[in-house]
């Protein structure tokens, strides 16, 4: 699980002006984490596509081309 408190520390690095509250920290991390739980898919299928096991940041990187 992605710590909360580096989410948030981010956040209000971003919204200086804004509170953060609880919840909105809550569904931060929880977007994070789908994203990346599906780039790490996506950068598997890359790896594998290339003949590796290993997932390179050549892979990440290609994934994150298409975006």
């Amino acid at each position: 699980m992605i710590q909360k408190a580096q989410v948030k520390r981010i956040m209000k690095g971003v919204a200086i002006e804004n509170n953060i509250g609880k919840d909105a920290v809550d569904v931060v991390c929880q977007a994070a984490e789908s994203y990346i739980v599906e780039l790490t898919k996506r950068a598997a299928t890359a790896a594998a596509h290339a003949g590796h096991k290993t997932i390179k940041a050549s892979d990440v990187q290609l994934v994150l081309s298409f975006n």
